[in-house]
């Protein structure tokens, strides 16, 4: 979203300087160039970090951070900060043909094989196909999903203060009536879906030979398997 920024009468005088000396092409790329010489300067998984303990979503925190998914959790894992992902127990999967998922739940379950074993029942929005890829590397595996463009995703994310593949999820979910999350936090602010269920749920419709090994590779609890 554009933002108008007060920088005072000393750095407008500067920022024109630098336009018209060539450097630079506009006082946006200023600001731009500036930015990212500040970004290079500061550890930005600690900003993701601190965005997280005051109440970011896990997604909107990552992405602040500027890390791959692995390397965010195991930073907080090694900060002695545990991601609030999933459920302690694994829940009865909910009643539906088709789940759409969040982006921390395309991570976990690509990672645990469940993507692959259920990929006719997922659908995704088109801004989550990067991350189904970038899973696809890590686990080897080919995962045909079927991805659906949503649209009002920006509005999405600015109502609930969460990312752009976050805001997806939920427009898409909110279309179809069900999300199947993996961030407690998004599921908490997903006010527009008419239900939502933890992402766990859908580990109930895979052997467990598949996934549980899997899951001793993560560094996160393993939840329980009740009833």
């Amino acid at each position: 979203m554009p933002s108008c920024i007060e920088v005072g009468d000393y750095f407008d005088e500067v920022m024109e300087a630098l336009v018209e000396s060539g450097l630079y092409s506009s006082k946006a790329e200023v600001v731009r160039d500036a930015l990212r010489r500040l970004l290079s300067s500061i550890d930005m998984r600690l900003v993701g970090l601190r965005a997280y303990q005051r109440g970011s979503t896990l997604w909107r925190a990552l992405r602040i951070a500027g890390v791959s998914f692995d390397e965010f959790i195991s930073f907080m894992v090694a900060s002695g900060i545990a991601p609030e992902i999933g459920c302690r127990a694994i829940p009865p999967p909910p009643p539906a043909s088709i789940y759409v998922l969040d982006p921390v739940g395309i991570e976990i379950l690509g990672r645990l094989g469940v993507l692959k074993s259920l990929e006719s029942r997922i659908i995704v929005p088109r801004e989550l196909e990067n991350i189904v890829r970038l899973v696809e590397v890590v686990t080897g595996e080919t995962i045909n999903l079927r991805f659906e463009s949503v649209t009002g995703v920006r509005s999405v994310a600015r109502k609930l203060g969460v990312s752009i593949e976050e805001a997806a999820s939920v427009a898409l979910a909110a279309k179809h009536g069900l999300l199947v999350a993996c961030d407690p936090r998004l599921a908490a602010r997903a006010s527009i879906v008419r239900r939502v269920a933890c992402c766990y749920s859908l580990l109930r419709l895979v052997d467990e030979h598949v996934w549980r090994p899997r899951f001793r590779l993560l560094p996160l609890p393993e939840p329980r398997v009740e009833g």
